[in-house]
């Protein structure tokens, strides 16, 4: 993988909202307004000139109407078309009856089907939010999207809470708080603040920890909901130390890692698959393709 730089990562996360702004067709001053932020401070985060603080770019996100991701370099994830390949789902099966580890897998697949179900939920609230700023009716939204007012309403529980996600993920990949820091490179009590939510988290310094986690950005911002998936996450961490031999520990990681791989892929093929269902209804419903394709991207 490519190093990063604190600095170049800022900048390409700069580069990222400009470019977005323009394909927009926003003007600075037009974005500074949909996103309610002040216009020097918008172009010195568009310069690259000081860090963007992670709540402010879920804000600019929205005003763009595109999902956070799409403002963060890309993490490199493994190509589609190995993860379905019948002979690695061969392997899996006889590493799981080699190494006894049965329940670390199970619960890592079953934490991935238990995400569909909210994955599927996200995409369409954001398409419904932008159908609210193109000023459809709540009837048309409802049809096109099967949301209820009350289910894409924009409100402050939605936010997600300081950084418990961070939290979640250093322990499933079994990291102290110390030994986090230490990659990251910066004092053990930072950590802890980050994940205390007690401390303003740059957007490059978010991207930094998601690289060291092996995980998606926006995982790590999404909101916070204790469920049956992510207990069965923070279960993998228990079985995992239960597993005393090293060789099969490392051929553990390999399987974790493919499956949160394969996790990635899902959710990505899931908002491409809803993007056109809704277009589909929108069409129905005799919404022109020009309309449909300014609030679906």
């Amino acid at each position: 993988m490519a190093k990063y730089t604190t600095i170049s990562l800022r900048y390409q996360i700069a580069q990222k909202v400009r470019s977005w702004r323009l394909k927009q067709k926003y003007t600075l001053k037009d974005l500074a307004g949909k996103a309610e932020i002040n216009y020097h401070t918008l172009l010195r985060y568009e310069q690259g000139t000081c860090g963007i603080p992670i709540e402010r770019l879920k804000v600019i996100a929205n005003a763009l109407s595109i999902p956070i991701r799409n403002l963060f370099p890309r993490l490199k994830v493994l190509r589609e078309d190995s993860c379905f390949d019948k002979s690695k789902t061969e392997e899996m099966y006889n590493f799981i009856e080699k190494t006894g580890g049965h329940k670390a897998i199970y619960m890592l697949t079953k934490s991935v089907r238990a995400e569909e179900e909210s994955n599927i939920k996200a995409a369409r609230t954001r398409i419904a939010r932008n159908l609210v700023k193109a000023e459809f009716d709540t009837d048309i939204i409802y049809r096109a999207t099967g949301l209820s007012t009350e289910e894409y309403a924009d409100k402050e529980r939605d936010e997600p809470k300081g950084g418990q996600e961070i939290k979640k993920w250093r322990i499933i990949r079994g990291y102290t708080q110390e030994e986090l820091a230490k990659k990251l490179n910066v004092g053990p009590s930072q950590i802890h603040h980050y994940e205390q939510g007690s401390v303003t988290l740059l957007s490059e310094r978010l991207w930094e920890i998601a690289r060291e986690l092996s995980v998606d950005a926006e995982d790590l911002i999404k909101e916070y909901k204790e469920s049956e998936g992510e207990n069965e996450l923070l279960s993998l961490a228990r079985e995992y130390r239960k597993i005393d031999n090293q060789e099969s520990r490392d051929e553990l990681n390999i399987w974790v890692e493919f499956l949160l791989q394969r996790k990635q892929i899902y959710k990505e093929k899931i908002d491409k698959v809803e993007k056109i269902k809704v277009a589909n209804n929108l069409r129905m419903l005799d919404v022109s393709i020009y309309a449909i394709s300014k609030i679906i991207d």
